[in-house]
């Protein structure tokens, strides 16, 4: 089987390939003489702690070259200074100066320069003055001299956001914070968006912090430590490692603790009680000194919910009430460094178990040629995941490498039961399902990268990673009762499938960075990826033993002669597939500290083989394929008032080659699988920017964005419909035409002078064409299956304005979403739904009492769906009263969450194939009685 997924694709890699090259024989010509940057760090000599030094750098007949102060910020644990000198050899003298330190000098010689742009200076350890180690130090804590405090501020491309400058109740956690921050979006699985941008992780105090799980962060650190929080571009632990930008930075948000939780300890503990049986519990503790970081924490609830009351109104109950949980989460995260920080180590682990109870009713209806095809459903499912996490890191700067390792276990424990009817002008079926699923997985994975830097400025990188899969055991028990209207009879099944799957990838690759002026970086890559991946499946049909009737759903039999009475090998499979995968890039480069540019050329060419034995079928096949994927990214901070940045990217999607079998799965009664051996290779062309207009002086920021997608051959579905049993036929086929453009922007600024008010405006629009297959009905082929496009126009609007004096604060929000539809064919309906809420918060410290009041107040609307039950207002009103004791060490808290008893949560999504309705679970309203306890120390000096 041969399967190509890009024609002409050498030539295109070849003109690529000519271009950068072209570039870099202009540049190499230039022989013309310029400067060239040097960088250096300054640290204690004793403590290793960083200093703000001032440096002179100054040739060898002592005349000044040039001056820089040593960049300190919380979100670094460098203490860095950049500085040019000529592009040339030459002995130099490094002069440091430091308030209480000894003036240092040291002496440089640059022998050889290469096609470096720039150079790492020797680390510069600076005495403490001996006048100096005998005079005190006093702190005047709580001493804040301010006539207003700023919320926001840009240094550069950083939004330094100051925490102290944002009213919060007693007893908020980081998510809080965050929520109320301009420009800020928080989603639900703990994502943040800053000006629509996404941000990559989080970091406390500069350093990785679980590391892509954000929510721990978000949902265990006390609001109280904060000091600031700084988004900004970071470099990645591979720019860092190798001591030059190698790949982009990342986009970060780092969180800034107080100076008196820089240094000691910190704990706080937290346990409530509530009425519907709620309870919570929740801890954290950490320990920070200059090298050394470790931080545990706990989270046990049964609320699902990590909300506060006068936020921002914000708690959207479609968002975040689909399902009632019990969580338990302990966690521990530690990082650190040896004194000479030669050698950096981060390890974190995390155990995470969650006992869910879900439940809906979904009304659906799916497009057809005939006529809409109605179904009805309704499902209860009780779900139990434990699930291990742990990571490990370990980098050196001095030696040039890496190393990471990953382990996660999951054991999944599943029951639920299912009902679903079908009907059109009457009904045709009715479907029960009980079932009972049991899983566990385990996946580790290993990298180790090394780089060396040659005298040149050229580079060097050997990078290897590893991973491995497996499922097993993977086991499902199914019971069904199928009622066929038509002919009033009932048919039932008890179903056994023994599955599971192993899997590894070994990647290494080599690459080699050339060097040029003006930070321009040639990098030719070679990579190379085997893979292995084992799947089998068992099915049994236990409904052929007659002793099987009236069993537990996860009854089996005894022996092993019963056993292979019911094993179906028609219905079974096993598949064994092997793949070699080459891929040769050409990455043209270009960093420093304000653009990054990058464009990427990747050719890679694969050859598979498949051994597949299952449905009839004992084969082996193979297949090649080649594709070609180039990436441009572009980002410039030069024009600090209007940064931006410009993104095109390839995503390519290879058809799995298990689907390309020529096999019929019938293994579910009512739907069989036709898979389609000539679906063929889907590309998606991206394209998105973003540009910020920044006014630091009167706090203004604007931004506009810009993001399309045309895609081809993506992979649709055809449907074939029987109205007589409500059987479907599907196959899974390329279908093109999809493509969606979406324009967002927004507006910050304060109203007055005082900077009292604050204005926060955001507008969305997308325009989106959706293509798939519309299911035909009756006696047709799976190619009659007609096309359907839909439009669909997206509209969001949101508008908060905020006030914020002394110990009170307040907020007005308005929010719309606007979805207009239209269909190509008679059977699609055309639709227009609007969601949109408005409401206020409020937060107010009564000083004499000492207690803070907090609530919320917001009406959830919507309308345009299909039935008066769907067009639904929603009232929700949150309060909160909270009071410290024990010089603010101990809160006591009162919370009530949907005092009117008015959520709901109802979903609604429409596309090519039909549209859904969907009715969720939801924790009921409830009051809960929290104290939380607070505790920090400094070490001793």
């Amino acid at each position: 089987m041969k399967h190509t997924s890009v024609t002409a694709a050498g030539r295109m890699l070849l003109c690529s390939l000519l271009l950068p090259l072209c570039l870099f024989a202009t540049a190499a010509s230039n022989k013309k003489e310029g400067t060239m940057q040097v960088y250096g760090e300054v640290f204690d000599s004793f403590t290793k702690s960083k200093v703000k030094a001032f440096v002179t750098i100054m040739n060898a007949d002592s005349v000044v070259i040039d001056t820089a102060s040593c960049a300190q910020s919380e979100a670094d644990i460098r203490s860095l200074y950049q500085m040019s000198i000529p592009r040339k050899p030459g002995k130099y003298i490094i002069k440091t100066t430091a308030e209480g330190y000894d003036t240092k000098y040291t002496d440089y010689n640059l022998t050889k320069i290469g096609r470096q742009s720039f150079l790492d200076l020797p680390v510069i350890k600076m005495r403490r003055s001996k006048n100096n180690q005998n005079e005190l130090t006093a702190e005047l804590e709580g001493v804040v001299i301010r006539k207003t405090k700023i919320q926001v501020a840009y240094k550069g491309d950083t939004i330094v956001y100051d925490a102290s400058a944002f009213k919060m109740p007693e007893g908020s956690m980081l998510d809080g914070l965050i929520k109320q921050l301009p420009g800020a979006e928080l989603k639900e699985n703990g994502d943040i968006y800053i000006n629509g941008k996404k941000i990559d992780y989080l970091t406390l105090n500069g350093k990785d912090f679980f590391k892509g799980k954000n929510k721990v962060m978000l949902e265990n650190l006390p609001y109280f430590t904060v000091k600031n929080l700084e988004v900004y571009y970071k470099d990645t632990e591979k720019n860092r490692v190798a001591g030059k930008q190698v790949e982009a930075k990342d986009y970060v948000m780092n969180v800034s603790l107080k100076r008196q939780y820089a240094r000691g300890y910190v704990a706080n503990a937290e346990a409530g009680i509530g009425t519907k049986h709620r309870w919570l519990g929740k801890g954290f503790g950490l320990y920070y000194d200059e090298h050394t970081r470790i931080s545990a924490f706990a989270n046990l609830n049964n609320v699902n919910e990590d909300r506060t009351p006068g936020a921002q109104g914000d708690w959207n109950p479609e968002k975040f009430d689909k399902s009632s949980q019990t969580i338990k989460q302990v966690g521990v995260s530690i990082d650190t460094e040896d004194k000479n920080k030669v050698i950096h180590e981060n390890f974190d682990v995390k155990l995470d178990y969650r006992d869910v109870d879900f439940s809906f009713l979904s009304q659906a209806t799916t497009f057809s040629s005939t006529g809409d095809i109605l179904s009805g459903s309704s499902s209860l499912q009780n779900d139990k995941d434990l699930t291990l996490n742990a990571t490990h890191h370990l980098t050196s700067e001095k030696y040039k490498f890496g190393w990471w390792g990953n382990l996660q276990y999951n054991n999944n424990d599943n029951n639920s039961f299912d009902e679903d009817s079908t009907y059109t002008t009457s009904l045709i079926n009715r479907n029960l399902n009980w079932s009972i699923k049991r899983s566990k997985k385990l996946n580790m994975s290993h990298g180790l990268y090394w780089y060396k830097i040659l005298k040149s400025g050229d580079a060097g990188c050997i990078n290897v990673e590893f991973e491995y899969n497996r499922t097993t055991p993977n086991d499902a028990f199914e019971y069904y009762q199928t009622f066929y209207a038509k002919n009033s009879t009932t048919e039932e099944r008890r179903r056994y499938n023994d599955a599971g799957s192993k899997y590894y990838r070994f990647n290494p690759m080599l690459l080699f960075g050339f060097q040029f002026p003006n930070y321009w970086v040639l990098q030719p890559e070679l990579k190379y990826k085997k893979t292995y991946n084992a799947v089998h499946e068992n099915r049994y049909y236990l409904e052929r033993l007659p002793e099987s009737k009236d069993k537990e759903t996860d009854w089996l039999p005894s022996t092993i002669e019963d056993m292979q009475r019911a094993y179906d090998p028609d219905k079974s499979y096993d598949y064994i597939v092997r793949g070699n995968h080459y891929t040769a890039n050409v990455s043209l480069r270009r960093g420093n500290n304000t653009s990054w540019f990058q464009l990427d050329v990747p050719y890679t060419w694969s050859q598979e083989q498949i051994n597949c034995t299952g449905y009839g079928l004992d084969t082996i096949a193979k297949r090649w394929v080649k594709n070609f994927a180039p990436m441009l990214k572009y980002r410039s901070s030069v024009n600090k008032k209007m940064p931006y940045e410009v993104n095109y990217t390839t995503i390519v999607t290879e058809p799995d080659f298990p689907a390309l079998m020529p096999v019929c799965d019938t293994h579910d009664p009512m739907r069989t699988e036709v898979l389609n051996p000539n679906l063929r290779t889907s590309i998606s062309h991206v394209l998105d920017g973003r540009i910020y207009f920044n006014n630091d002086s009167i706090g203004k920021t604007t931004f506009i964005g810009l993001y399309t997608r045309i895609a081809r051959s993506q992979v649709g579905t055809r449907t074939i419909f029987d109205p007589a049993t409500g059987k479907r036929t599907v196959m899974r086929d390329n279908v093109d035409g999809n493509w969606n453009v979406l324009i967002d922007g927004g507006w910050q600024r304060p109203l007055d002078k005082a900077k009292l008010f604050k204005l926060d405006l955001y507008g969305k629009a997308e325009y989106s064409r959706s293509v798939d297959y519309a299911t035909a009905t009756g006696n047709k082929s799976l190619m009659d299956a007609p096309i359907s496009k839909v439009d669909n126009v997206y509209l969001t609007g949101r508008v908060k304005l905020n006030y914020k004096k002394g110990n009170f604060a307040a907020g007005l929000l308005g929010k719309i979403y606007t979805i207009h539809t239209r269909g190509r064919l008679e059977s699609v309906k055309s639709m227009n739904v609007y969601d949109y809420q408005y409401g206020a918060n409020a937060t107010y410290t009564i000083p004499i009492l000492k207690l803070t009041i907090a609530t919320d107040l917001t009406m959830f609307s919507r309308r345009g769906l299909d039935g008066e039950q769907m067009n639904t207002d929603q009232l929700i009103w949150n309060a909160q009263l909270s009071r410290t004791f024990c010089k603010g060490a101990l809160t006591a808290k009162v919370q009530a969450f949907d005092l009117l008893q008015k959520i709901s949560t109802k979903k609604y999504v429409v596309n090519a194939q039909g549209r859904t309705e969907t009715i969720y679970n939801y924790i009921p309203r409830y009051v809960m009685f929290t104290l939380a306890y607070k505790f920090s120390q400094k070490p001793k000096r």
